[in-house]
């Protein structure tokens, strides 16, 4: 798979903490605002850990939207992830973009516990 940089959320992105939230390191600007671009194109937000969770109870993956790249509201949310499970290529989030969002995408890691280790990857699969 080819990933165009503009569509990248986390490369790797070190995701864990204590019981906190972490915001992935980049966030997309579709360009306008209530692109909608969900709409009829099957754009996949894909979430997946590039290094295993450690030593915390779950992680969980959701998509959040904004109309100012600051006030951030979930969007869709993956399901919490048990950090045993949380290995190498496990999938946290795999999701239709839904019609409906703002111009401001971005993923948060919500980690429940104290994770000690974990990175994932996450983009906008643009190629359908």
């Amino acid at each position: 798979m080819i990933y165009d940089k503009n569509h990248v959320f986390s490369d790797a992105q070190a995701a864990f903490d204590t019981d906190d939230t972490v915001e992935s390191t980049n966030s997309i600007d579709i360009g306008v605002a209530d692109p909608n671009m969900g709409a009829g194109n099957k754009k996949t937000v894909r979430v997946v850990v590039s290094t295993a969770f450690a030593t915390g109870t779950s992680v969980q993956a959701i998509l959040q939207h904004s109309d100012d790249d600051a006030t951030w509201v979930t969007l869709l949310a993956g399901v919490a992830v048990l950090t045993a499970a949380a290995i190498v290529g496990k999938t946290l989030l795999e999701a239709v973009l839904p019609a409906e969002h703002m111009q401001y995408l971005q993923v948060a890691y919500v980690n429940v516990g104290a994770n000690d280790a974990g990175a994932c990857n996450a983009w906008l699969d643009i190629s359908k």
